[in-house]
């Protein structure tokens, strides 16, 4: 029954991007950011790893990611074109999988909700979009992120599945280097037996009063919980030893060129991760009014606690606009257009106000979860605010996506929502394409940067060949 329903929705789905991307790429669309990285990063790392081919240099490269992505592309510019346009069509299959896989995954955890309703919000993303028609690795980043996640989401978490999740990860970190993080759903899955549960959860009857979450029977034993654990960290060693390696052969986290730009972290990443959710999960409320108030009947002190947190996580530290220290862009566009109204001119109001929404909603959306699932998903975020936290750019295009997969997800799991609630997802599709085309539209046309006026670039490499 999933199949049925997910293959139509994922046809359409992946139908209305490419009826977006391809006459932007068949027609060398110019303006944009996606332009622009392509132009000055990716496309001149992907042509030289194709002529370096088959023993290419990976010690040093114009990308400030692990090369799997740039490498996969190297070898369609060698065995079939270097043309600009053709690496761009190859690349789609990466978007293509993303949002099928997608479909696939929201429709196999769904009794009642369109698996399009939810998923369209991530087609229609500028960030997801532009990794889409241009030549930038994003897309086949969350791609890995999501199979990860579907994989740690399974009731059976028996050796194949330990096997196939350490391989996707280890693929991912190929590709990019900050998604190591993936491997904490990998353990987090471990931590329970292999049994099916019930569906659990608060406020999944939003008329019924909600129930506690069902717990897993039986009771594991420690001694069972430290062996799962034993081989689901030994399934994730070789994606670790592939960022090692790569840290060994750099001297870094990062390829030299780009280390002294992208170093430090950054400590307003849980406020602006919260603020995000917030904004984009706001659409899916009226899809969780039962949960809500199951919550707040029930557990009006974690409902409270919840806030209470993205409160103190907005106050603590500097959240005000600021590029030398990476807010920029996105949400901190907003920031910026309010600064008059920051506290000692270092907190901005917009965090202090959506930090403790995000925060209640996502703990909405983890109280409809079964045990196993809570424990994934509470894990796959707490890591990848861990991940935003340690780096130094914290930009919406590295939260958005991960967000839009999540929160489709886990809304799942609730019950069948009224027409009024489908109108959230849609309404949020309709403004994330609005700001799609607005974007692509207002930008200024792409230009090819000299290497020593390039300030993202600490090490000023050869000059870029812009084919």
């Amino acid at each position: 029954m999933p199949r049925a329903r997910s293959t139509p929705a994922a046809a359409r789905l992946a139908a209305l991007f490419l009826a977006a991307a391809l006459p932007l790429i068949v027609l060398g669309w110019d303006r944009g950011r996606g332009v622009h990285d392509q132009a000055n990063y990716h496309l001149p790392a992907i042509l030289r790893f194709a002529e370096e081919l088959p023993r290419p240099n990976l010690s040093d490269y114009d990308s400030a990611t692990t090369p799997g992505y740039h490498l996969a592309l190297a070898a369609v510019a060698r065995l079939v074109s270097s043309e600009a346009r053709v690496l761009q069509l190859a690349s789609v299959a990466f978007t293509l999988g993303l949002l099928v896989l997608l479909v696939r995954g929201v429709a196999r955890r769904s009794a009642g909700i369109d698996p399009l309703v939810l998923c369209l919000p991530m087609a229609c993303s500028l960030y997801v979009f532009s990794s889409g028609a241009w030549l930038l690795p994003d897309n086949a980043g969350w791609l890995g992120v999501l199979g990860v996640l579907l994989l740690a989401l399974r009731p059976r978490q028996d050796g194949r599945t330990l096997i196939a999740a350490g391989a996707v990860l280890a693929a991912l970190v190929f590709v990019r280097q900050i998604h190591l993080w993936a491997a904490a759903p990998i353990w987090a899955a471990a931590l329970l037996p292999p049994l099916q549960e019930g569906r659990g959860g608060v406020g999944h009857d939003s008329e019924a009063p909600p129930s506690p979450p069902t717990p897993p029977r039986p009771s594991p034993e420690w001694e069972g919980v430290i062996r799962r654990l034993f081989l689901a960290v030994l399934a994730t060693l070789p994606a670790f030893a592939i960022v090692a390696g790569f840290v060994l052969l750099w001297g870094g986290l990062t390829p030299p060129t780009f280390q002294k730009k992208l170093h430090g972290g950054n400590p307003a990443a849980p406020a602006f991760i919260l603020s995000v959710a917030a904004c984009l999960g706001v659409f899916f409320a009226p899809m969780l009014a039962g949960t809500l108030r199951g919550l707040w009947r029930e557990r009006r002190g974690l409902v409270l606690a919840a806030a209470g947190a993205g409160l103190v996580l907005a106050a603590v530290p500097e959240t005000t606009f600021s590029t030398p220290h990476g807010r920029y862009s996105g949400l901190w566009n907003l920031v910026r257009a309010l600064d008059a109204l920051d506290v000692a001119d270092r907190t901005s109001p917009v965090l202090l106000v959506l930090a403790p929404i995000g925060a209640v909603l996502l703990l909405a959306l983890l109280a409809a979860q079964a045990t196993r699932e809570r424990l994934v998903f509470g894990a796959a975020l707490l890591g990848f605010i861990a991940a935003q936290a340690a780096s130094r750019d914290l930009w919406q295009r590295y939260t958005e996506p991960f967000l839009l997969m999540a929160i489709p997800l886990m809304a799942a799991r609730l019950p069948a929502p009224s027409r009024l609630a489908r109108v959230g997802p849609h309404l949020l599709a309709g403004a994330l394409a609005a700001v799609t085309v607005a974007s692509l539209a207002m930008s200024k046309p792409a230009t090819v940067i000299p290497p020593d006026q390039d300030p993202a670039r600490s090490v000023q490499p050869a000059p870029i060949n812009a084919r």
